[in-house]
């Protein structure tokens, strides 16, 4: 089971902050409520992560989410914005979820990033110029860090860990959003075209779309 963590959830919606304080609490996180704007609540804490209500046509400062970086390493942060700005996402950001938020989905999704801060090997995968290191959680293409959200960076993953097979769509679903997500077809196919934007620029090719299946890392 996760323990419990500290939660920082920047908002100037009332009634948003109330919500997510409820849902997150019956999974035994402690909330601290902030606006957006403006320095950390504390210079001596904090959070294990971040989370970002957006409100429609506002923009995220990366600073912001700077301002609370923990021991030189930045804290982990889940967007929650309207799907019509969701493509603005990743610069700064360690993931975003599409508003009206599901209750399930956001505890499920929390669990799932602060999960990451455990034990991992150093395994580094190579493509050619794309490196992928499932320790640091870093990706490079031709040696250029490549700014990746959380569940970009967990589709990847799973694609190249089985490159030249065949992942059916619901087969990615499970494995990256989890059996509990309440999330269809379609998110797989926009992290895909969004990652596929990240990765494949100047004529290379890493994923292939198999019609009416899935996708398919390319071996070579």
């Amino acid at each position: 089971m996760i323990p419990m963590a500290a939660i920082l959830v920047l908002t100037g919606d009332v009634r948003q902050a109330d919500s997510l304080r409820v849902a997150l609490a019956l999974d035994r996180h402690s909330v601290v409520v902030a606006p957006r704007a403006g320095s950390p609540v504390n210079v001596e804490w904090r959070p294990d992560l971040i989370l970002v209500d957006v409100a429609e046509g506002e923009t995220l400062d990366p600073a912001v989410l700077r301002s609370y970086s923990k021991d030189g390493r930045r804290v982990p942060s889940l967007a929650l914005v309207t799907e019509r700005e969701m493509f603005q996402f990743g610069n700064g950001v360690t993931d975003f979820l599409i508003k009206p938020v599901r209750e399930a989905e956001l505890v499920l999704r929390v669990r799932r990033l602060l999960d990451k801060n455990g034990p991992d090997d150093d395994a580094i995968m190579r493509f050619g110029e794309l490196a992928i290191n499932t320790g640091s959680y870093d990706v490079t293409l031709g040696g250029r860090t490549l700014d990746l959200t959380f569940t970009e960076y967990e589709l990847l993953k799973l694609l190249a860990s089985s490159a030249g097979k065949v992942l059916t769509r619901e087969t990615i679903l499970n494995e990256v959003w989890g059996y509990d997500c309440f999330v269809g077809d379609r998110t797989v196919d926009v992290h895909i075209r969004r990652l596929r934007s990240k990765i494949e620029d100047g004529g290379r090719s890493y994923i292939e779309t198999v019609r009416n299946v899935g996708y398919r890392f390319r071996v070579a």
